[in-house]
């Protein structure tokens, strides 16, 4: 399944925080978050490891230790990643 192997892909502390979510809908769209991020990345010419540095803290933005600004965001039905 295509959210497995998005799983697998993501930093094992995120990838254990997002296995705790009971609301699998919010799981989903975090993880598909996570994947424009990464994908955003690449194309921008990080390595394909990028989000190995992201971090999430209670009420704030999530970040990473690269020279990027980043915004993830997310209402019914739309998911956007801003790079």
């Amino acid at each position: 399944m295509i959210e497995d192997e998005w799983m697998a892909g993501l930093p094992k502390l995120r990838r254990a925080e997002l296995a705790r979510w009971p609301d699998h809908r919010a799981r989903r769209r975090s993880l598909l978050g996570s994947r424009l991020l990464a994908e955003g990345l690449v194309r921008l010419g990080f390595r394909s490891d990028g989000l190995s540095s992201l971090r999430y803290f209670p009420k704030a933005r999530p970040t990473l230790d690269l020279p990027v600004d980043f915004s993830l965001s997310h209402c019914e039905g739309r998911i956007v990643c801003a790079l």
